[in-house]
Order: C-alpha cells, then structure tokens, then sequence
C-alpha cells in the first residue's frame, strides 16, 4: 500500500475527523475486495486510507418505518442471511449470493459496492430496481440521501467528493403484490466479475394475470448499470405469459444495442441478455401460481 497513511475510525464521531483529513487522492476501504488488489496492482496510489471496517455502527440490516435500512458495512454474506432481505428485497439477496467466493462474500460490503461503481457490480441493478436511496454523510455530520443513479457517474466514478462517505442504504419495502429476482451470467460458474446481470422487480396481480411497476435493472452493460424505462414501459399492464417473456427478451436485445453500439462485445450480449432474460423470467413466475 506504499506510503499511505491509513485512518482507523471506530466510531461515526471519528470517521468525520478522518474524512476532514481526506484529500482527492484518498479512498476509503469498505471491505477493499477490489481496492486493495488495485493499490498492490499500483494501479492506484492514495495518500490516506479511511479503513471502516471498526465502525461498527454501519453493520446492520433492520426494518423500520416501512424500509429495509442497511448499514453500509453490512457484508454481502449479512445480506444474503438477512430474513428480511429475501422477505422484502429478494432481488437483492439473490444478487449478494452470486457475488464471487465465501471470502469475497464475507468481507465485501455493499457500500464498498456502490462507492466502487464497476459497471459489472451486482448488487447495484437489484438496488436500482428497488429504487434505493443512499445516505450520504461529509466531514461536517451533514447527511443526504442521493439515488444511486445520482452517486454513479460512470465506470469507477462516483459523484461523492472526498470528504464524503456513504453511511446508509434506504429500501422501500415491497407490498405482497410485489415479486422479485436476479440473473446473472458469467464467465465461470462459481467464482466470476458478470458479463450481464439483470433485477426483475414487479407487482404481480394473480386475478387478472397482468403485470405493473415493472423496474428493470441492468448490469455489464456499458459504463453503469441503469434502468431500463423503455422495457419497463412496454411490460407495464400486459398479461404475464409465454408471450410477454418472449418480448422482454426481444426488447432487452434492443436496449444492448442501443446501449453498447460497434464495441467488440455487442454480437455475445445481444443473444446472451435473451437467455438471462427468460431465466430470470421463469426464476420470478416458478415462484407464482399461473
């Protein structure tokens, strides 16, 4: 880690001294899954380093008030155990369980996955799908909630500056109506970055067989993961059926070529997203009675 200082907090208290000491070369740990290998790899190279990992006051996951409340620390094994996550926010704990190995699992976090904004992370498009917000606290103790689409800029860049740190993530609870998965599809089986992932997140009425709030959450493909309003639009009110999984699929091609036009990687994603797409269809209606 070269000559960085390293900065130890334990408490909230203490880690808004140490972001006063942050400058734009500093980076926060939150688990270091991909930042540590970055900083032996000298592909970066901070002045100061705010560990997080003794604030244990960003460890949780609790239900209050109508939202799921996750701490920024909470691993993504915490989350993939979390009774409340798989019961309100499925997506997202299917998404913690695909996330590379048991190590990787037990010592990232899913604000070190927000702050790190890899295209590829999986958690985000379940979250975005979720329509999560972020808090947000600088060096003042002054705290915001930013959505997440707000926080990610780009591929590895956020809109946090560096007096800033994510404390929080906010979840609105789903009603019974509401179904929820993840996809993902990469390169190996167990242990791998995702070339495609995809959150399904949906109210489903079991009288009508018809589909609304759609949100659609996708990941790998071009510099950050999004929403996909088009599709969403398109599914919104239809009959769940054989025919409407066919067009999700058809339409989610579209939307790669749309989204990554003449890079090398197109031709594979076009017909791949189909695939994840009717797996992720059939993991959310194996669930349904239909």
């Amino acid at each position: 880690m070269g000559k960085a200082v390293v900065l130890t907090p334990d408490n909230l208290s203490e880690l808004r001294d140490a972001l006063k000491q942050a400058t734009p070369k500093s980076k926060i740990l939150a688990g270091g899954t991909d930042l540590v290998m970055a900083i032996h790899k000298n592909r970066i190279n901070p002045d100061i380093l705010i560990d997080l990992s003794g604030v244990k006051e960003l460890k949780y996951i609790k239900l209050e008030d109508n939202h799921l409340h996750i701490g920024a620390m909470a691993t993504f094994t915490q989350i993939k155990e979390s009774e409340s996550v798989r019961k309100h926010a499925l997506c997202l704990a299917e998404s913690a369980v695909l996330v590379g190995s048991n190590q990787i699992r037990n010592a990232g976090t899913i604000g070190g996955n927000i702050g790190n904004a890899s295209p590829a992370g999986d958690t985000i498009p379940a979250l975005m799908a979720l329509e999560a917000r972020a808090r947000i606290m600088n060096s003042s103790g002054q705290v915001e909630e930013k959505d997440l689409n707000e926080i990610i800029t780009g591929s590895g860049k956020t809109s946090l500056g560096c007096d800033q740190v994510i404390t929080e993530i906010i979840i609105p609870v789903l009603g019974d109506a509401y179904r929820s998965t993840f996809a993902k599809l990469g390169s190996r089986t167990a242990v791998t970055i995702a070339r495609l992932n995809i959150a399904l997140v949906m109210k489903y009425d079991d009288t009508a067989n018809t589909i609304s709030d759609v949100r659609v959450g996708l990941g790998a493909i071009g510099v950050k993961a999004f929403r996909d309003r088009r599709v969403e639009g398109i599914l919104n009110g239809r009959k769940a059926d054989e025919h409407l999984a066919e067009v999700f699929a058809e339409e989610l091609s579209v939307t790669v070529q749309m989204a990554i036009p003449g890079r090398y990687s197109l031709p594979y994603k076009k017909e791949a997203i189909k695939g994840l797409a009717r797996d992720a269809w059939r993991q959310l209606f194996s669930r349904l009675v239909i």
